[in-house]
Parts: C-alpha cells; sequence; structure tokens
C-alpha cells in the first residue's frame, strides 16, 4: 500500500504545483494536465479507502449480511457463514463498516454437547426483532437425537442472542402452540403437518432457512430448501411463522419445481440441474421476489434466479432470461469468477448489496472451496417495464466502496449526456445508467459507436469529484483499447480552467484473455486523482485499428 500512496502523492504534489502557479500568474481559463493514478499498480495495490476489489479472503460459503441498527455495535455489517474453518460444527461472524474490510468477531455459535444439531450446520441467517429485542439465527444441521423419533438427516434449528456477536443459544422453551421445545428439539418437524398431508415424505430433510417479514402485514415467514437425502431434487418450500419459534403448519406449501416455472407450469428456459436452493424473499412496488440458486454447488455455474408473486406465498413464476431472470452467475467460459450461488441481500444506505460465494478455483471451479464476495444490486425495468433485480456482478476487478463507507457514490446520472456517432440502435442512457452488461443475453445493455465517439457529461453546477471509471465492453470483439483524452472543466476559486488526461490505456492482462479473446467482464479504465469542482467532463474513445464498432458498458463519476 506504501507504493501506491508514494506514487499518488508525488502526482498529486506535482498537479497542485503547477495548477498553483498558474494561479498566481493568471485569472483567465487555464489548461493543465491531469495527475492522476490509474487505480491499481502491477503488484494489486489500489486506494482502499475508495474502491474493493472481491479477493475471497474469507474462505467460508452461503454467507448472509445484516446491517446493525441499534445497541453498541450500530452502523457495523454482521456476516455469518456456514464456517469450514470450524468443521461446520459452529457458525462464525465477521464485521465491517464497509462490506469490503472485515474483522473476525470469532464463534457466535457452538450447539451444546445435548443438542440435537451436533454437525453440518450450515447457511445460517439472522433477524432482528425490534418487539423482542432480539437477534434470532435460523441454521441447518444433521440431527443425532434418534432416541426422540427423529430421523438421521437435516433439520432446521433456532438460536438468539442479544447481541449480533452472540454468543447465540439455542431456543428452548414453550411456544406459541404450548408446545415444549427441548434441547433434543429441531424448530421444523414436518410430521407436524400430518402423516397423511401430501408434502409429507418419511426421512425427509431440509437446509437455508431464511426468515423474512412482509413489509405490509408485518407477519413473518419462513423459506427453505427440501434437501435430497430421500429426494431427487431440492425444491423451496415457504410457511408463516405465528412467531420466530412456532411454525404455521397449516401454511406449509413448495414454492419451486425445478426446472418449472411455476410448481405446476411449463419449463424454464434455462437447465436448472436438480437443484433449486438458497431463498431470498425481498419485497418491492406490489411483488414478492423469491430468488434462488441453481445448479450443483460445485458448478461454475451456480448462479441466482428469481421467481416473482404478489403474494408473499406464491404462486411463484420464474423469469425468463429475456424478462431478466438471471440475478448473479458466471460464465463456463470465464477463468476469473466461478460458482456465484448462495447469497443474501443487505441494505447499504440507500444502495442494496448482495453478499455470496465464489469457488476459490475461479477458472475451473469443480469444488467446494469458497470464498466470500459482494456486489451492489439495482432495480432495473425489463422491457416489459417490470422491476427485475440485476447485480453488477459477479466482479474480480475494481469497484467503488459503498456511499456509506466514504461519502463518494455515482454522480454520473446527475449529468446531462451526449456522445458522437452512436449506432442508430443504442441509447446514449446506458453511458450512466449505473449497471454494468456482463453477459450477451439479459437486458441491461452498452453504449456502442462507430470509429471515433466524444462522450460529454454536463452537471447544472460544480461537482466535487476524485475518480473516473470507463468500463469496457463484455464483448471481445467491441472492447476499446485505451481512452484518448478526456477533458475536466474545473474552477479553482475565481479561476476556470480545463483538466486533460492523455491516452489512458485499458489494462488487458487484468481485464480480459487475450489468447482465448474473452473480456472478464466489470474491468475498467481508471483516473483517480485530488478533489477537483468540475461541470463538465469530455471523453475521447476510438475503435480499435480495424474494428468499426466498440462499446463502452458505463461511466462512474466519483463525487460528493
Amino acid at each position: 500500500m506504501a507504493c501506491w500512496k508514494n506514487n499518488f502523492k508525488k502526482l498529486s504534489f506535482l498537479f497542485l504545483t503547477i495548477l498553483a502557479l498558474i494561479l498566481l500568474t493568471s485569472c483567465k481559463k487555464v489548461e493543465v494536465e491531469l495527475a492522476y493514478f490509474k487505480g491499481i499498480t502491477a503488484e494489486g495495490l489500489y486506494n482502499k479507502n475508495l474502491f474493493y476489489r472481491n479477493d475471497l479472503e474469507i474462505k467460508s460459503a452461503d454467507p448472509h449480511c445484516i446491517f446493525v441498527e441499534h445497541g453498541e455495535e450500530k452502523g457495523w455489517f454482521y456476516m455469518y457463514a456456514t464456517s469450514d474453518l470450524l468443521g461446520c460444527e459452529g457458525i462464525m461472524a465477521w464485521k465491517s463498516k464497509d462490506l469490503a474490510n472485515w474483522e473476525t468477531v470469532g464463534v457466535v455459535f457452538a450447539p451444546e454437547d445435548d443438542s440435537w444439531s451436533v454437525a453440518n450446520i450450515w447457511a445460517p441467517e439472522v433477524i432482528y426483532d425490534e418487539d423482542d429485542e432480539l437477534y434470532y439465527m435460523f441454521y441447518s444441521a444433521t440431527n443425532n437425537n434418534t432416541r426422540a423419533g427423529y430421523h438421521n438427516t437435516k433439520y432446521l434449528g433456532l438460536a438468539t442472542s442479544k447481541s449480533p456477536a452472540g454468543p447465540f443459544i439455542q431456543w428452548t422453551g414453550i411456544n406459541s402452540d404450548g408446545n415444549t421445545i427441548k434441547i433434543g428439539d429441531p424448530i421444523f418437524v414436518l410430521e407436524n403437518i400430518g402423516l397423511d398431508h401430501d408434502l409429507y415424505k418419511e426421512g425427509r430433510g431440509f437446509i437455508d432457512a431464511s426468515p423474512f417479514v412482509d413489509p405490509l402485514t408485518k407477519e413473518k415467514y419462513l423459506y427453505f430448501t427440501q434437501n435430497r437425502n430421500v429426494d431427487k431434487t431440492n425444491r423451496i418450500w415457504g410457511m408463516r411463522m405465528k412467531d420466530w419459534a412456532t411454525p404455521d403448519y397449516s401454511t406449509v406449501k413448495v414454492l419451486t419445481e425445478v426446472n418449472k416455472a411455476t410448481p405446476e407450469g411449463g419449463f424454464t428456459d434455462v437447465e436448472e440441474g436438480i437443484i433449486n436452493e438458497a431463498p431470498q424473499m425481498l419485497y418491492h412496488e406490489g411483488y414478492y421476489y423469491l430468488t434462488y440458486s441453481i445448479d450443483s454447488a460445485s458448478s461454475k455455474t451456480y448462479s441466482v434466479y428469481q421467481a416473482v408473486s404478489d403474494s408473499p406465498l406464491g404462486e411463484f413464476r420464474k423469469l425468463t432470461l429475456e424478462e431478466g431472470g438471471l440475478v448473479l452467475g458466471a460464465e463456463l467460459g470465464w477463468d476469473h469468477a466461478s460458482g456465484s450461488g448462495h447469497h443474501g441481500f443487505v441494505q447499504a444506505g440507500d444502495e442494496l448489496w448482495v453478499v455470496y460465494h465464489q469457488h476459490l478455483d475461479r477458472n475451473y471451479g469443480n469444488t467446494m472451496e469458497r470464498g466470500l464476495a459482494s456486489d451492489r444490486v439495482y432495480w432495473v425495468k425489463n422491457e416489459n417495464a417490470f422491476p427485475v433485480l440485476y447485480a453488477n456482478g459477479p466482479t474480480y476487478s475494481l469497484q467503488p466502496k459503498p456511499k456509506i463507507a466514504n461519502g463518494y457514490y455515482n454522480i454520473a446520472s446527475m449529468a446531462e449526456i451526449n456522445a458522437t456517432n452512436m449506432l442508430p440502435t443504442s441509447k446514449v442512457e446506458y453511458l450512466n445508467d449505473g449497471l454494468l452488461q456482463l453477459h450477451e443475453f439479459g437486458i441491461v445493455k452498452e453504449f456502442e459507436f462507430e470509429k471515433t465517439s466524444t462522450i460529454t457529461l454536463k452537471f447544472s453546477d460544480y461537482q466535487k469529484i476524485t475518480a473516473l471509471m470507463i468500463y469496457n465492453s463484455y464483448d471481445y470483439q467491441k472492447a476499446f483499447v485505451r481512452i484518448e483524452k478526456i477533458e475536466l472543466s474545473f474552477k479553482v476559486n475565481k479561476t476556470k480552467g480545463t483538466a486533460y488526461i492523455e491516452k489512458l490505456a485499458f489494462d488487458w492482462d487484468l481485464y480480459a484473455n487475450v489468447y482465448e479473446e474473452f473480456m472478464r467482464p466489470g474491468g475498467a479504465v481508471i483516473a483517480e486523482f485530488n478533489e477537483l469542482l468540475v461541470n463538465k467532463i469530455s471523453i475521447t474513445i476510438k475503435a480499435p485499428e480495424g474494428i468499426e464498432v466498440a462499446a463502452i458498458s458505463d461511466i462512474i463519476v466519483l463525487g460528493k
């Protein structure tokens, strides 16, 4: 990090010295070459106060994240995950102020010796209940209490704590139905729906419990996954909860079937393998969005898709690729990301983020060794003007940190934007919509132009900015080589001028595979500099020699 800081300080000092001399000798408009840092060094060093990168430093899986709004830990993000470091015999937690740099909290849940949940403790999720002033942790584990009539399979458990840092203690007591839950009892027992119920099957197990509170009715729900111990496929179930310790067994329902658009409907346009798992629920503009993972957890294409309904228990319909059904996923041909599936959502100020795991082997996948990652998520309207979830990920490139971490955010959408030589089929708003096209299919598009384009962003007033990010195309055949020139119209006190950067090169070693001719989507040309008051940005870019049409995925202007 010292190398990055020293280089940037030298460049900044040089620029400011030149600028100061000009200002001392002139009150007219000036032109000065802008000293900048390109974002990341050859050694992988970068400004961690401004950017993050998914380096998968936390070796765990199945993450879930909350933002703490109460008590001593207020203002921290807490993340819980399947804890391979503990042999999956307990749950660890980490905390962060920025979703990028994490501190280890340690073991926050370990079952008592006589608990039913003795092994394979997976996929913890935590929710805070303001009425109880308690944190509730749901998890799944392998049962060992066969003496009580339970099967040797996966059950769902519940633990509570007064602090997000734990310790979480397995819930015991008398629930709302008057049933006594002891240390040897899981929280959900399938037999309670009735042995003659259509959904009952002896030995059927469950994983991936996910709590949800309906913002309209304040009713509680629990979503979970049918495991494959006595079944051939995983599928998503849901039910209403009378309270967090009492399932309403009369509402238990299957919400998804593998490879079917609805439980009773036609086939999906995506091959899902034998898995629908890791459910999450979000509410937005009158609809309930059920997100889930498909394909095997060890597969490179373990991905997140979405289904929608006007009710928290369905009927849910899976969205097609054309409708924007894919939320987050890697492609078979990529060498920078793999297995981006099991996930959780967290609100960071006014930004929505997804935390998820990726395979440590980014190239080949086919492993259960995983690390934790995060990226932004947006609500995007598809061609039917219907809002869907879209993640700017998975990424393995520098991305702006959350606004709540440093105060900087993307202000490009505030600008009036124009561009020359745009293709008739393209749109200029693709340049500052904040969205990265990562796949050939889907609802997000890039800005395309012929030969040379000059892009202008005009702000109604001077904005304080510190970095520009110009994202390259996902398509190798449309990718640009460099930015020819950037011009920033700035002012310092009463003096106005233009600061410029010339021939800003794209890092092909980091963000492309030139041997197999494919991009690693999400890579950008970056110019980072001392804060400037700017009201206009002009960017000139050329298509590479021999290429008629080139593309830009997005432009980010980091400002305050």
